[in-house]
């Protein structure tokens, strides 16, 4: 077992720092994520003022039939796919380990990388 100092701690500022992130997104795809974001983290609000919980909530999505929880995260999904600009009919596991090693031959080589979040979008 690795000493503590050696094992890799996550935080919610750090979690996604070894994920490769999208290099040349479009503001206009980016700015879709954030606004079904923001659509899904609205709906547990309203549905908690009404007495839900969110277990309850994300309960509805298991189940069949219409759900507007199901169906933000559904265009979260597409629109995440978007920002990739991944193909939904391709596996999306070889594409993100293509992106994961195209990002680090980058980074070796001494390139510049986009890191986690929204900053530095100039497209």
């Amino acid at each position: 077992m690795l000493p503590a100092q050696a094992r890799p701690s996550y935080t919610s500022k750090t979690v996604f720092d070894s994920f490769p992130w999208p290099q040349a997104p479009a503001q206009a795809v980016v700015d879709r994520v954030v606004e079904v974001v923001a659509r899904v983290a609205g709906v547990p609000r309203r549905a908690d003022g009404a007495g839900d919980h969110l277990c309850q909530q994300y309960d509805s999505v298991r189940q069949p039939g219409r759900s507007r929880l199901r169906d933000l995260h559904e265009a979260l999904d597409r629109a995440v796919l978007d920002v990739y600009g991944f193909d939904p009919g391709e596996d999306l596991l070889a594409q993100i380990l293509e992106l994961n090693l195209s990002v680090a031959d980058q980074e070796q080589a001494g390139g510049t990388v986009r890191g986690p979040g929204p900053q530095g979008l100039d497209d």
